[in-house]
């Protein structure tokens, strides 16, 4: 790497955690305590907040850079505005190792990505072209003129705005981005632990980072996006709550319905996670079926949208085919399922996050024999859907399944990261370290 470069990543990652700082935690740092947030879920509803003006602008020919500078000034602003509310509030802050520790993992990483740039297998097929046609100012209806232009396009998007504000036009900077969305749930859910020493809190954080972390999905994949999008779902619905505020509904609507933007897995996604709140909430049922109406509409308008920009609107294959009639057979149906199932033990065994989630579902289960809760309701249409996605496929699903379904449940492990921490807490810290 030239010290060029060096100099550019630099600056890179804080143009990053700039562009995202606000608005929400510097305009709003008394407004909203008594949801009692901690500096890194206010930094990923920061990053929530601007991910939806992103895919707002994405869809206008409006220059990247005017875009980009205007919301750095903003924040720089508001910096500037509040400076003595946040130098009071720096004053008592308690977690200075955490934020260090936070810096250092983002600039590693990066700079691990910096040394290997190369673009893997679908980030170079389906995903960089997008992102080049936004890196040279290129339109959302531009995008029917790239391969596989019935993706959704919002990850490149971003991929490719912020490739574009960096003087020297490198390809990977942006991708940087998915850098920062990886790591921001971990820090955020390791706030669970309470009063525990940061020490600690970074022992536990590095551990669980070290287990997601896949050097391949840093070629340009999406995956780290919908991880992001399920962990924001699950910290603002566990806010929720606690506190029946409207704000918190339209944020948790916002996490589910980008889904469907970032990858086309992402629209079954949103429906999932539309049922798990409708199930779960103890919302009125008036307020519930407004829910799922806007959860429909938003599906809809998607629809239309690339109707309207692209002609048509489509997905990798056909709900309904004639090779669906071979599961009449009952040994067919019998064998697909067995080896879906064994796929799905070996994306446990790759991503041991889900180890743990099966190992603590145990332990609740043999506990408190509480069948009826969020955390199973999920699990059990995330892991339906999985099995409908082979079995629905035309394709081999043999030669399929090696290659994606890993990736599907890197996607929902990030719901479970509270609860992963909350889980480490309870069983260790509570009783040995505090």
């Amino acid at each position: 790497i030239k010290m060029i470069e060096i100099l550019f990543i630099f600056l890179q990652l804080l143009f990053l955690i700039i562009f995202f700082s606000g608005p929400f935690y510097f305009l709003n740092l008394n407004s909203f305590s008594f949801l009692n947030l901690n500096f890194f879920d206010y930094f990923g509803i920061n990053i929530l907040i601007n991910i939806t003006f992103l895919l707002v602008c994405s869809f206008f020919n409006l220059k990247i850079l005017y875009i980009f500078y205007s919301i750095i000034f903003f924040n720089l602003f508001l910096l500037f505005k509040n400076k003595n509310l946040i130098r009071n509030k720096l004053k008592n802050f308690q977690n200075l190792k955490l934020i260090l520790f936070f810096i250092t993992c983002l600039i590693s990483i990066s700079f691990y990505l910096a040394y290997d740039p190369t673009l893997s297998w679908d980030g170079i097929e389906h995903w960089f072209w997008k992102a080049l046609n936004y890196n040279q100012s290129g339109t959302y209806e531009n995008l029917k003129n790239m391969p596989l232009a019935y993706y959704p396009h919002l990850g490149s998007y971003i991929w490719g705005f912020f490739w574009s504000i960096n003087p020297i036009n490198l390809e990977y900077l942006g991708r940087f981005f998915y850098i920062l969305i990886f790591l921001i749930p971990f820090f955020s859910a390791s706030y669970r632990f309470g009063e525990v020493k940061d020490e600690y809190k970074i022992i536990i954080i590095l551990i669980l980072i070290i287990f997601a972390l896949d050097r391949f999905l840093l070629g340009g994949y999406q995956e780290f996006f919908l991880f992001y999008l399920f962990y924001m779902f699950s910290l603002i619905y566990y806010t929720k709550k606690n506190n029946n505020n409207l704000f918190l509904t339209i944020l948790i609507f916002i996490s589910s319905s980008l889904m469907i933007w970032v990858k086309q897995e992402g629209l079954f996604y949103h429906i999932i996670l539309s049922l798990v709140y409708i199930l779960s909430s103890r919302s009125k049922i008036i307020n519930k079926l407004i829910y799922l109406s806007c959860s429909f509409l938003i599906i809809f308008l998607m629809i239309e949208i690339r109707k309207h920009f692209h002609g048509n609107f489509s997905l990798n294959e056909e709900f309904f085919h004639s090779e669906l009639l071979r599961y009449l057979n009952i040994t067919i149906l019998i064998k697909s399922i067995f080896y879906i199932s064994i796929e799905i033990i070996k994306g446990f065994i790759k991503y041991p996050l889900w180890i743990l989630i099966i190992l603590f579902f145990l332990l609740d289960l043999f506990r408190d024999k509480k069948f009826i809760d969020i955390k199973y309701i999920f699990f059990i249409l995330f892991i339906s859907f999985i099995f409908a996605i082979y079995l629905q496929t035309n394709m081999d699903m043999r030669q399929l399944m090696p290659l994606t379904l890993d990736r599907i449940l890197f996607h929902g492990s990030g719901f479970y990261l509270i609860y992963i921490f909350k889980k480490i807490k309870e069983l260790t810290f509570n009783n040995f370290f505090t």
